[in-house]
């Protein structure tokens, strides 16, 4: 197998493949690579990490089919998938059978990809979303029992757990290589929710920017998080405060217990995989 390689690789020594049964794993698939984390449910804490940037789906499942680690047998294992396209439906109106009809309703759907649904508990509401097909197969191949959750859901437990009483106005994004998610919180309810693409800091200020305009928004009252893709010193973030007053890199997260070993992560640039409360969905 070519053109992989590790890019990350964190261990508490208290790692042990013997225990893998006492670990949840979280592995999230985006189309550059693999990145997974792993929860030791007796400790209560992370213990270990590792991402790889793989080029190509069929390296990726290669790579998962003769990865020691990967290949262990866990208590459980949620794979969160990309999501570019989604959109929420209240649970008191939703029909299953009618899944692909609300979501070809928004977004163009690709035969590439697969429409899949997922129950947001926090808003009362079910997802639906398409996913690369390819993802789903090789998934519900080399890891059967595993729990599928889309990137965004992943994203509004953390927000709507840890968030909910944010006032006035909360936007949150969440950012990966090309495309962002944006959403807005307040009085305990998401007010807006969608992905976006964009090739530059310009472009995502400007639908940022936008979004705020049409729910006209007070800029000086609202503030903005940031998570994923992003540094505390990026650009995106100087650009973005010369719009909006409050813009925020949260940088620690005191309710999710981290080995020593795993010091170096910065857990808000993997909101999915440093949540414990995932493996409850």
């Amino acid at each position: 197998m070519t053109g992989n390689r590790s890019s990350i690789s964190y261990f508490d020594r208290i790692f042990n493949k013997v225990n893998s049964e006492n670990y949840n794993l979280s592995i999230r698939f985006r189309p550059d690579g693999l990145f997974y984390s792993f929860y030791d449910t007796l400790a209560g804490k992370y213990i270990g990490f590792e991402s790889v940037l793989i080029p190509t789906v069929s390296e990726m499942y290669d790579y998962i089919n003769t990865h020691s680690l990967l290949q262990l047998k866990f208590n459980k294992c949620k794979c969160i998938v990309p999501a570019s396209h989604y959109t929420l439906v209240p649970t008191s109106l939703f029909i299953k059978e009618s899944a692909k009809e609300y979501l070809q309703f928004l977004n163009h759907t690709d035969p590439t990809e697969e429409v899949k649904t997922f129950s947001v508990y926090t808003e009362s509401a079910e997802l639906v979303y398409s996913t690369n097909l390819a993802f789903v197969q090789f998934v519900d191949e080399l890891f059967k029992n595993a729990c599928f959750v889309p990137e965004v859901a992943a994203f509004i437990d953390l927000i709507s757990f840890r968030f909910k009483s944010v006032t006035p106005t909360g936007l949150f994004l969440n950012l990966y290589i090309d495309t962002f998610d944006l959403l807005i919180m307040g009085q305990g309810r998401i007010k807006f929710c969608n992905n976006f693409t964009y090739k530059s800091a310009e472009d995502l200020a400007y639908y940022t920017i936008f979004v705020i305009d049409q729910l006209q928004l007070d800029v000086e009252t609202s503030r903005l998080y940031l998570f994923g893709n992003i540094t505390t010193k990026s650009e995106i973030i100087k650009l973005l405060r010369k719009y909006i007053k409050t813009v925020k890199v949260l940088t620690e997260d005191g309710d999710t217990m981290m080995s020593y070993a795993l010091s170096e992560i910065h857990q808000y640039q993997y909101p999915d995989l440093f949540n414990p409360r995932l493996c409850e969905l």
